[in-house]
Formats: structure tokens, sequence, C-alpha cells
């Protein structure tokens, strides 16, 4: 895909019911009126370890009307065919966020897949060394704390391609009610949103204020966005986070 393509919006694809959530009865999509939304961070042994039936009783009993799961990006959490995109070693025959994301859709609540971006493994910089950041020494950028994960070039196919093929196969395989890009790029004030389920993509400018964005989408290719720095409350932890939205 050409970056040209990649960035252009037409006004069509903005239209209230052709760009955005289909309506809920009384009107408003449902990210519109959400009031409470959590997060589960899987680390790499959670495949292993993590307790899908303890957490859904949790979350259940704080009345969540939405769920962000880590599904993939640096790491996926679910059996994944995308080259490079890389596999949790713990993951084994396990489908992590498939299960987690069953488990919630079962109890009420809605799953947002949640995707990092902005950093990926060995593998894929010596497979594909220009999706990644150089300094001005032409040295790659890696992370400070992991020097095994390397920094993504935001103007490189990494974005254009690569995450979009993975947001993508997530929704040709799990019943999501959206997609969270943490760590995505923002250029002066200015936010790449990808919605994407086979040939959707849209690029918009939203308030600089907003540093995640909820990308909102049902199968039958219809999307929303909707900012989450709109949280007035928060109670978190390294692996969780639930906040209330006011309306």
């Amino acid at each position: 895909m050409k970056r040209r393509d990649f960035l252009i919006a037409t006004g069509v694809l903005l239209e209230p019911g052709l760009f955005g959530a289909q309506p809920a009865s009384h009107g408003k999509p449902w990210y519109e009126t959400m009031r409470r939304c959590g997060q589960t961070n899987f680390n790499e042994r959670d495949p292993e370890l993590l307790d899908i039936a303890w957490w859904i009783d949790y979350w259940t009993g704080l009345k969540l009307d939405a769920l962000l799961l880590s599904a993939g990006g640096i790491m996926a959490f679910y059996p994944t065919k995308i080259p490079y995109h890389h596999k949790s070693a713990y993951l084994g025959s396990r489908d992590l966020f498939g299960d987690f994301a069953k488990a919630a859709k079962q109890r009420g609540i809605r799953v947002v897949a949640r995707l990092d971006c902005n950093y990926a493994y060995e593998e894929a910089f010596k497979a594909r060394p220009e999706w990644f950041e150089r300094n001005d020494k032409g040295e790659a950028i890696r992370h400070n704390e992991s020097p095994w994960l390397y920094k993504t070039c935001m103007y490189s196919s990494y974005f254009t391609e690569q995450m979009p093929a993975i947001i993508r196969e997530i929704n040709s395989l799990y019943d999501v009610d959206g997609f969270f890009t943490n760590g995505w790029p923002v250029p002066a004030g200015h936010r790449r949103v990808i919605a994407a389920n086979a040939a959707v993509m849209e690029t918009r400018r939203v308030p600089s204020i907003t540093n995640t964005t909820l990308i909102a989408c049902s199968k039958s290719g219809s999307f929303g966005t909707a900012p989450l720095s709109r949280r007035n409350g928060t109670a978190s932890t390294s692996a969780t986070w639930v906040g209330e939205f006011g309306l």
C-alpha cells in the first residue's frame, strides 16, 4: 500500500452511519454511552499462569461496559500467522486473547483489542530493517530498559502494512468491538488512527490532548473513534486500570 493512499480520508468516510459503529437502539454508538472501561495488560508468562475465570469475575463485579485486552503488536497473545509478529514464548497451543475475549463477551462485556506498535523484536529488525528508526549515526534505536526491542519508524511500511495486517487478522478471528493502539506516534499534535477490516483506512486530526484512541468497529465494516483521555478517574496497577467516563 502506498503511503499516500493510507493518508487520504474522504468526507464520505466521515458521514454518520458510514464511518462509525452501528447506532444502538437509543441512537448513539456504544462507546459514546459507556461509563466504565477496564484494561488487563498481559505479560509474557500470562499465557501459562493467568486465571481467566478469576479476572472475569473481578471485572464483572465492577460492572464494566468494556474491557481492553492485550492482543498483539510488540507481542502476540494469540496464534498469529503474520510474519515477524512475535508470539509469547509461553503461548504454546493456548489462545490467551481469544479465550479471555470469549469469556468477557459471554458476561456481556465489550472487548477492545489492545495493540502496541512502537517497538518490535530482533527477528523483525533483521528481516525488515527499513521498518525501524535510526539515530544520526545510522544506528537502530533500542528500548532503554528492554534492549532486545527496536523502535519502529512511523514513516515506514510497518505502520501502513504490518499493523493493518495484524488488525485485519484479529478482526477476522475474534468478535471484538474495537481496537486500542498504544504508542501510536503523534507528530505535532496529530494522531494517526487506523480503522481496518479489509480495506477501510482513515487518518484524521484529533485534539493533541488525546493520548490514546479507541477504534470501534463492527463486522459490517463500520468504524468510529473516541478519545480515551476523557476518563475522569482511574484505579490502576501495572497490569490493570478501570476508568469512569463522564458523559
